[in-house]
């Protein structure tokens, strides 16, 4: 199935963006809920590595990345853990 896809300015370079998914990328990555993340300009030298160099290749590529697996993931105080006690496989 094809997707329709559009292009926009972000940052000031034109980007290519699958139309359903424009404008959803806080709401489907991991780190605007994890408490190791830090969105504040003067505080993103705080975050996890992960995010810190994953920002960098964003700014540096042009690229919107948002992140759905993460091993450093840690819960903030206003969220509960759902899953738990999984097999390590």
């Amino acid at each position: 199935m094809k997707k329709d896809i559009m292009f926009y300015w972000h940052h000031g370079a034109k980007v290519a963006v699958f139309k359903e998914n424009k404008g959803l990328h806080r709401e489907n990555c991991l780190c605007f809920q994890c408490a190791d993340f830090h969105p504040e300009p003067e505080k993103m030298a705080e975050n996890c590595p992960i995010a810190r160099i994953l920002f960098g290749l964003c700014v540096e590529l042009d690229i919107v990345t948002p992140v759905w697996e993460c091993k450093r993931f840690i819960f903030r105080n206003d969220h509960h853990q759902v899953l738990h006690n999984e097999k390590k496989k």
